[in-house]
């Protein structure tokens, strides 16, 4: 009996992976809605069951929905990974920006007072 073995590389898993593996899953869905909704409604159009204008207002209708709940996924998981790196205490950008102008800050305060000395 063998084991099938999973290279390390292959097993990592990264949050910011499983994110954008979510965002592309996503975004493929929509595209895929929306291909079939404009279909249903061109076919509804050429029977005669829709007019132009009101197949245009109802594809326009039930394509708003999916993205507005994209967005909610998403930002909820943009909340969550903000609280992820605030538990973990991991400096943000903004938080690093904030020291190295405070080092350059101190760093001029240094050099001024060896003229000084």
């Amino acid at each position: 009996m063998t084991e099938d073995k999973i290279a390390p590389e292959e097993s990592k898993v990264t949050l910011s992976g499983l994110w954008r593996k979510m965002f592309l899953i996503s975004v493929g869905a929509v595209a895929v809605a929306q291909d079939e909704v404009e279909k249903l409604v061109g076919t509804l159009v050429e029977q005669g069951e829709l007019a132009e204008k009101e197949g245009k207002r109802l594809a326009d209708k039930m394509l708003s929905q999916p993205k507005k709940g994209i967005r909610r996924v998403q930002d909820k998981g943009e909340d969550a990974m903000e609280q992820a790196i605030a538990k973990l205490n991991i400096p943000t950008r903004k938080d690093l920006k904030s020291l190295e102008d405070r080092l350059a800050e101190l760093s001029a305060k240094i050099d001024e007072l060896g003229k000084k000395g």
